[in-house]
């Protein structure tokens, strides 16, 4: 049963639901009817905890959506069909979903059954009609086996084959105890398809009743379906709320194309710069210690940090862009956990291609001067390769957590290497305390480890003497910055609409 009580949301001088009182109840399908802008999105938002109320309250069975134990296990929900990548297969969409909702993979497969997509689910769904996107998204909305269902205008872009199965599918979830809540601004489909109705026009009240009374003119009542038994129990947990969150982020990042094109084009530049750099060695041919730290510093700083901040950046914007941040909190509407899942897989990710990175450029200095002094038993010179691996971590959660705040691609990607190669160096040429200011920034100290304070270069940059941390001491100090900047960025999300 759904509860909707003194339900008020306004955004800025707006007011998009005004003091609405209804309750949705078990064993019936129940209509949320009205106009375009009465204000049955935002209510449907709220109930999942996508928007926060201004005032008023809303229980699912007695308890807000956000301290349910097992959120997509007990509500299913489909509220717009552009919540999905357009560059995933219906499969991986709902792969991704079942992971963070700690749904068994094997039931994938059944709901794509189930809303007749068997035949396309290993295509991309930026190439579905609007009907193959409404049966996706109810796919993900059963995905769970859910005690209660809310579908927002699911009859759009239907065949009427579509139109009848649906009506059939809600009355009999209905018939077996459900709760159903169906919001359309169609009313003959609501009346043809619903027990109760609710209609709201301009965010209040209207009406409040039995199908029958309200729509006696719209359509004729409802056939009544028998109760039924529920054909199958409930999908038992997956692989519990961590692994899931962890397991559907990964899948979500391997099947973007950002991770791959740059991963790759950062290996292409990383051993090219490294030949030329290797070229202009000012020695006797002979590759030292100190020239391997001078390549790394400028491979993890440069190319490193462009490429690989713009796939981290991409890996959160994409989210709202192609709004599957919704979908996420939807199946995982505590969001901490959820972002942290995200940042995890994101800087581990980043540490890896760090590290081949890193290899690569070593690789390419010994075998452009076998006579060099490297040598792959040296601990400093793999130290160094990991240090490339950290810097890039550190860039990550920079990266992840600008996207959080600002949320606009265009905007971090060229921010990230701005501040990590620009901002940082400019602020130490600032006469006076500049130099002090510069030593405390979270970069400076990353690329700190990264060189263990050995360098070629005429700077003397590693020789400051306002540097308040040793190697180890100025990873783990970059880190806490970020880290930092990355709390800010989850508050604000918490506290924001999806």
């Amino acid at each position: 049963m759904i509860e909707v009580t003194g339900l008020t949301k306004r955004f800025g001088a707006v007011t998009a639901v005004d003091d609405l009182s209804f309750t949705a109840p078990s064993g019936a399908v129940t209509g949320l009817l009205g106009p375009n802008g009465a204000g049955k999105s935002t209510t449907l938002r709220v109930v999942v905890g996508l928007d926060h109320p201004t005032a008023g309250d809303v229980r699912i069975d007695g308890t807000r959506y956000a301290d349910l134990e097992h959120p997509l296990r007990t509500v299913g929900a489909h509220l717009d069909v552009r919540w999905v990548h357009k560059a995933r297969s219906a499969r991986t969409h709902l792969r991704w979903l079942a992971a963070a909702g700690d749904v068994p993979d094997g039931r994938v497969d059944e709901v794509l059954e189930l809303v007749g997509l068997t035949s396309v689910a290993g295509k991309r769904v930026g190439g579905f009609s609007l009907g193959m996107l409404q049966r996706l998204g109810i796919a993900g909305a059963l995905l769970g086996d859910p005690q209660v269902l809310l579908l927002d205008e699911p009859f759009y872009g239907l065949e009427p084959e579509g139109v009848g199965w649906l009506r059939t599918c809600l009355r009999t979830l209905a018939a077996e105890g459900r709760t159903v809540l169906v919001a359309s601004n169609l009313h003959v489909e609501l009346a043809q398809s619903t027990t109760e109705l609710v209609v709201v026009d301009r965010g209040r009240l209207v009406a409040h009743g039995p199908t029958v009374q309200i729509a006696a003119g719209f359509a004729p009542d409802p056939a009544p379906v028998a109760a039924t038994e529920r054909v199958r129990p409930a999908p038992p947990p997956g692989r519990g709320a961590v692994r899931g969150l962890l397991v559907a982020e990964r899948i979500k990042l391997l099947s973007s194309r950002s991770p791959w094109w740059c991963s790759a084009v950062t290996l292409a530049l990383v051993a090219g710069v490294t030949v030329l750099l290797g070229l202009a060695v000012p020695n006797d041919g002979r590759v030292r210690f100190a020239d391997l730290t001078d390549v790394l510093s400028v491979v993890g700083t440069g190319v490193g940090t462009v490429l690989v901040g713009a796939m981290c950046a991409a890996a959160v914007t994409s989210e709202f862009k192609h709004s599957t941040i919704r979908a996420t909190f939807l199946a995982q509407p505590r969001r901490t956990p959820a972002l942290l899942a995200k940042a995890a897989v994101v800087t581990a990710a980043a540490v890896l291609v760090g590290l081949v990175v890193g290899f690569v450029s070593w690789a390419v200095l010994r075998l452009m001067e076998p006579r060099s002094d490297l040598a792959i038993t040296a601990l400093g010179e793999w130290r160094a390769v990991a240090g490339v691996g950290a810097f890039l971590a550190v860039v990550a959660i920079f990266a992840l957590a600008l996207g959080l705040l600002v949320r606009r691609a265009f905007v971090v990607v060229p921010l990230v290497p701005i501040w990590v190669l620009v901002a940082e160096n400019l602020i130490g040429r600032i006469p006076g305390a500049g130099e002090r200011i510069w030593a405390w920034l979270p970069f400076v100290n990353a690329n700190r480890f990264l060189t263990q304070g050995v360098s070629n270069t005429t700077t003397g940059v590693w020789t400051a003497r306002y540097m308040p941390f040793e190697a180890w001491g100025s990873l783990l100090y970059a880190l806490a910055v970020v880290a930092a900047v990355l709390a800010v960025a989850l508050v604000v999300v918490r506290r924001r609409d999806a």
